[in-house]
């Protein structure tokens, strides 16, 4: 099996599901819009349940729909994701290596992946996933330098940022449609939310001179960023990602402010149209 690419939207909206029921086993399904064959490229997921997950009735239930709302919007199911009530505990329990069978039917490549709870803290500088590839009739740990979550830095920080405004409150899974069909389990505010946070466009806001004109191009040449007596240097850092910096900093600062100094010098290159 190739490489698998897990997209932000994806991996922000898993985390949120474990951090919204952090004393509940979750699970959702994995979902890819591009063609079948080659890489996998995770591009959505759908949270499923919080309670009762080893239930089969409502666990296909979810199935079926996630199906064939899949089938209405060109994506398919690629796999399975699942975090553990007992945070020292990552290993795929036998619900989770059912579902991921059943997957792995329609889905060649499938993958199965455990969030691992004893690793979701806000300044982990590592993604807290461990995914299995199906080989033969087995679930196989797989190579972790062809599992491949770009941008890792912003996605963790619009995480952060959802967690922080509670934003993350607008997730809804399977389980809470259930208890009142109004809600939409899609997550289609949720999804606009996160692609609000981590589009460049809305990042930064430049003040344009008395002839008018946009800004098409925007970068940062250098900046310094000191913390806990250590410094950072990054040339050529995008705009979102040097607010993404600031944001996490800020939260450095609020619950520590004698220890963290933050010194910002910057040159912009801006051109305009």
């Amino acid at each position: 099996m190739g490489e698998v690419e897990l997209s932000c939207l994806a991996y922000v909206k898993m985390y949120l599901h474990g951090c919204l029921f952090p004393r509940c086993s979750v699970n959702g399904l994995l979902l890819s819009s591009s063609p079948a064959g080659g890489a996998v490229c995770v591009t959505d997921c759908v949270p499923l349940l919080h309670s009762h997950l080893p239930l089969a009735p409502i666990t296909q239930l979810g199935l079926t729909q996630v199906d064939v709302w899949c089938a209405q919007t060109q994506q398919r199911i690629v796999g399975y994701y699942q975090a553990n009530a007992c945070v020292s505990d990552n290993s795929p329990t036998p619900c989770a290596l059912k579902i991921a069978d059943k997957i792995a039917e329609q889905c060649n490549n499938a993958v199965l992946l455990m969030i691992d709870g004893g690793k979701m803290s806000p300044d982990y500088r590592v993604p807290p996933i461990v995914m299995y590839e199906r080989k033969d009739t087995r679930w196989t740990l797989k190579d972790k330098h062809t599992i491949m979550l770009r941008q890792w830095e912003e996605t963790r920080e619009i995480a952060n940022q959802l967690l922080d405004s509670g934003d993350h409150s607008l997730l809804v899974d399977f389980d809470s449609h259930l208890d009142d069909i109004t809600r939409d389990w899609t997550n289609q505010k949720l999804n606009a939310k996160i692609a609000e946070l981590a589009s460049p466009a809305n990042a930064f806001t430049a003040a344009l001179p008395p002839g008018g004109g946009t800004v098409s191009i925007v970068k940062f040449t250098w900046i310094s960023l000191t913390a806990r007596g250590r410094q950072q240097t990054v040339k050529s850092m995008s705009i979102n990602h040097m607010l993404l910096e600031l944001h996490r900093m800020k939260r450095q600062w609020l619950r520590d402010p004698a220890s963290t100094n933050i010194e910002i010098q910057c040159l912009t290159d801006m051109t305009l149209r």
